[in-house]
């Protein structure tokens, strides 16, 4: 690790200080150093979300995002839940005596 030499007022060296004390750093130059270091991390991030933003600008035409989109959406997750629901829902086809069952879950046999 390289080092560098930093002049700062006093005002600013006793606030870096202060803020380091306080966050639990070591020292000043910890505290900068982590400064540093969410700064870069906060750049890289930037880089991500523009690269993301102009991948999604260049992914097709563009659809207006209304009213009549959302509802639209809508009854199309709704239609797509009752489908669900219905596939799981077993048909009936009238009422089921206990004998019934018993007949069909034992084969017949008492």
């Amino acid at each position: 690790m390289s080092n560098i030499t930093l002049p700062l007022p006093d005002r600013l060296q006793q606030f870096a200080e202060f803020q380091a004390r306080a966050k639990g750093f070591a020292g000043a130059a910890d505290y900068i150093v982590s400064l540093l270091a969410r700064e870069e991390r906060k750049r890289g991030d930037m880089e991500q979300l523009e690269t993301a933003l102009k991948e999604g600008l260049d992914s097709g035409a563009a659809i207006d995002v209304n009213d009549h989109y959302w509802e639209r959406k809508r009854h199309q997750l709704l239609a797509r839940h009752r489908g669900r629901e219905g596939q799981l829902q077993q048909p009936t086809g009238g009422s089921t005596t206990a004998a019934a069952t018993a007949a069909r879950t034992t084969g017949g046999n008492p």
